[in-house]
């Protein structure tokens, strides 16, 4: 969901349905999108996200933790930083998220934590390395 929401913020244009604006055909609303940057996850940053959050899902479980929206959200984060990717932005993530950038940095670090990775040196990790154990 979240990524999808990313996408729809990158669009120009943005069509929304509003039961107040009963004026418009069908009550659909077309905004213009006056963003100066946009965020789109794409290609193998997508599938190493959702192959991540699999991940951090089953070693939650592991732990007895319960995994949140905001736990995904935060592991699409730490995705963003292995890629080294500048178009996912922590603002991005927790607009679309629906909670604040603290909760997002708070979570990012419980996971690092979780999965013992050195938050410091994220980006000499692979999703592969993670995933089969190397830190």
């Amino acid at each position: 969901e979240t990524i999808e929401r990313i996408r729809v913020r990158q669009q120009e244009t943005i069509t929304r349905f509003n039961k107040k604006h009963t004026n418009t055909p069908q009550g659909y609303t077309t905004y213009r999108n006056n963003r100066t940057s946009f965020e789109d996850i794409q290609g193998d940053l997508r599938q190493d996200c959702y192959r991540f959050a699999e991940y951090v899902k089953r070693c939650y479980d592991l732990f007895d933790e319960t995994l949140t929206k905001s736990d995904i959200i935060a592991s699409m984060w730490v995705v963003s930083q292995i890629y080294n990717s500048q178009s996912i932005t922590t603002a991005a993530l927790s607009e679309c998220g629906g909670f604040s950038e603290v909760t997002l940095r708070d979570k990012r670090k419980k996971i690092c934590s979780n999965l013992k990775l050195d938050i410091d040196k994220i980006k000499l990790y692979s999703i592969d390395n993670i995933i089969d154990g190397v830190r």
